[in-house]
């Protein structure tokens, strides 16, 4: 996970479960509705990294997930916006918006807490203090659901906060290479003779519908460059990179390598080749190598299968 995500991920586990890390957000009747959505305010646009809503109660949550600085441009834009700003601008239905509780946090490591709330000063935008406890500090909450969530200090173990988020607006597409490796793989193994590339990047990506539309296009065009590139290379054989038409999304077509027999032996020297050029592409983009999908056989498991197999053909009369 980027470093640069563990807030983002701590907040989104305090809606979403994911033991043990607390959810005292989705217990209060939160869901994340949005992540990275742009909104527009009188006092300039700005993007909200993590936007949460409380149907039953008529209640939003926008929060900027931080290091512990403040920018005056972009706390001046928080503090002008209104809930019927994100409902006219960021994309989200509440039950009544003129009437919907808005509350703001900055949400900072709890050692730049202090430096947060500093360079706050008078503006009416609380900030999730996030380390052993997680805990709201200096502008109470309007909502008094919330308000009584964070009446006190919950506990919390920093090491449990989950991995759900894999890239925000300033990551690049090799952040979510090992997940798109998987997922050309599940393709390939469901015999799919394309997949477009939106397509994998919502398989790679947790929480894809709930992203800003801008965010989507940019990760998409991203992606769409890395495997352009890719087919020419690592996964060359693997993929073929189709044309796309004015109105269609760009189209990945998956070559499956040919079986030597039609024998458990020759699918699974095709699997191992896809497996092998996957591998390669991920070495190649991070230096690493990516993480086997659940179920699958290591190589090692696919030698003595194929062995196995084989033996079992020189057996039959």
């Amino acid at each position: 996970m980027d470093d640069r995500l563990w807030t983002h991920n701590a907040i989104i586990g305090l809606a979403h479960p994911c033991p043990p890390w607390p959810q005292p957000l989705r217990d209060a009747g939160f869901r994340v509705a949005r992540i990275e959505q742009p909104v527009s305010t009188i006092a300039g646009d700005v993007t909200i990294d993590v936007l949460l809503l409380a149907e039953a109660r008529n209640a939003l949550l926008a929060v900027e997930c931080k290091s512990g600085t403040v920018q005056e441009r972009q706390a001046n834009a928080y503090e002008a916006m209104t809930a019927l700003d994100v409902v006219q601008t960021g994309s989200v239905s509440v039950p009544d918006p003129s009437q919907a509780a808005l509350d703001i946090a900055y949400a900072v490591d709890e050692s730049g807490a202090d430096t947060a709330r500093s360079g706050l000063g008078p503006r009416k935008i609380g900030v999730l203090a996030i380390g052993d406890s997680v805990e709201w500090r200096g502008e109470p909450p309007t909502d008094p659901g919330l308000a009584k969530t964070f009446a006190a200090a919950i506990p919390a173990d920093r090491r449990a906060v989950p991995r759900l988020l894999p890239a925000d607006d300033a990551s690049p597409a090799s952040a979510i290479v090992h997940e798109l490796a998987n997922a050309l793989q599940a393709a390939v193994e469901q015999g799919r003779e394309s997949v477009t590339v939106s397509a994998l990047v919502e398989q790679a990506c947790w929480g894809w519908p709930r992203y800003g539309r801008a965010f989507k296009g940019t990760l998409i065009r991203r992606v769409q460059e890395l495997l352009r590139e890719a087919a020419k290379d690592t996964l060359s054989g693997v993929i073929v990179f189709e044309r796309a038409g004015r109105q269609s999304d760009p189209t990945i077509g998956l070559i499956v390598p040919p079986s030597e027999a039609a024998t458990q032996a020759g699918e699974l020297r095709a699997a191992r080749a896809v497996r092998l050029k996957l591998d390669s592409f991920v070495a190649a983009v991070t230096g690493q190598p990516g993480p086997a999908i659940p179920g699958q056989l290591e190589i090692e498991g696919i030698e003595e299968a194929i062995a196995k197999d084989e033996d079992d053909d020189e057996d039959e009369p």
